[in-house]
């Protein structure tokens, strides 16, 4: 089997995107966010982690919902592009996939409602609660991304890379 570096994005053009990075050959896992107001910025953050961690595949949560028109919207969708378009930038890329948000979304859900388990992914209310992987502390963001990264590789088979 091959080892792949894989990066997973909840995108933001104009709030806070976060980032799950997993290295299938080390097994290391790392988790980032970034926050603008400007789409560029997130665009930078996003190339250089790239750059910097030698990415393989990026993997993205996307939409085609369009409820609300206006500037977060539209920097959202200039992510998209962004992202898609890093493949030309970044010669050691190889692919760039989508998850569809509704899938993540329905994942959170069930994992909040104990329906569904995920080792090592756990919420824990109350004071100084919150969303935990491997027993750290992470952001919203930060779940999404792992969450359309496990989303991924359930539905193209790929378990054999976690283990």
């Amino acid at each position: 089997m091959e080892n792949y570096k894989y990066l997973s994005i909840d995108p933001s053009g104009s709030g806070t995107t976060g980032l799950f990075f997993y290295d299938s050959e080390k097994k290391e896992e790392t988790f980032s966010s970034f926050k603008s107001k400007i789409w560029k910025e997130h665009f930078e953050f996003i190339k250089n982690f790239c750059e910097e961690k030698k990415v393989d595949y990026i993997i993205y949560e996307t939409t085609n919902f369009i409820k609300v028109r206006g500037y977060d919207l539209t920097s959202l969708f200039k992510m998209f592009g962004i992202i898609e378009s890093l493949i030309y930038f970044i010669p050691r890329l190889k692919k760039c996939e989508t998850v569809l948000v509704r899938e993540v979304k329905t994942t959170y859900k069930k994992i909040k409602e104990n329906v569904l388990e995920i080792e090592n992914v756990y919420f824990k209310p109350g004071r100084g609660g919150g969303w935990f992987r491997n027993n750290k502390k992470i952001s919203l963001h930060e779940l999404d991304a792992f969450l359309i990264f496990y989303c991924y590789i359930k539905k193209n088979n790929l378990e054999k890379i976690l283990n």
